[in-house]
């Protein structure tokens, strides 16, 4: 028995897919910006550290070895991390995507593709 055909995205689905995969890579770029690898290379202290901060809720007296100056950059970047996180995870994850178009994950990837190449064309011709 051939397995069951997805029904295809109308226009109207197609538009709205398109905006929250631009929207998904765009928070995908703010989460990149402000993880701890990033922030560890910026700043010039390890992952651990900054994680151990999130758990401390940074309070730069419980963190002697790193300077306060480091302490408040990591908080003010890592609410930016969480705060978005929020509105990622329940919206524009590929589960919620997949869930929400009822698309496959390699028709997600494919239109993903379209669109960044779309807008590298964009950026290279507009």
């Amino acid at each position: 028995m051939r397995p069951r055909r997805r029904k295809k995205l109308t226009a109207d689905e197609l538009v709205s897919l398109q905006s929250d995969l631009l929207e998904r890579i765009r928070l995908k770029s703010i989460l990149a910006e402000n993880s701890k690898e990033v922030l560890g290379v910026e700043l010039g202290i390890s992952e651990a550290s900054v994680a151990r901060m999130d758990g401390l809720d940074y309070a730069a007296e419980r963190c002697p070895r790193i300077k306060p100056e480091s302490v408040r950059e990591v908080q003010q970047r890592r609410k930016i991390y969480w705060s978005t996180r929020a509105v990622y995870d329940p919206t524009y994850s590929t589960a919620a995507i997949m869930r929400r178009y009822g698309i496959s994950k390699t028709t997600l990837a494919r239109r993903l593709r379209e669109v960044r190449r779309g807008k590298e064309l964009e950026t290279r011709y507009g």
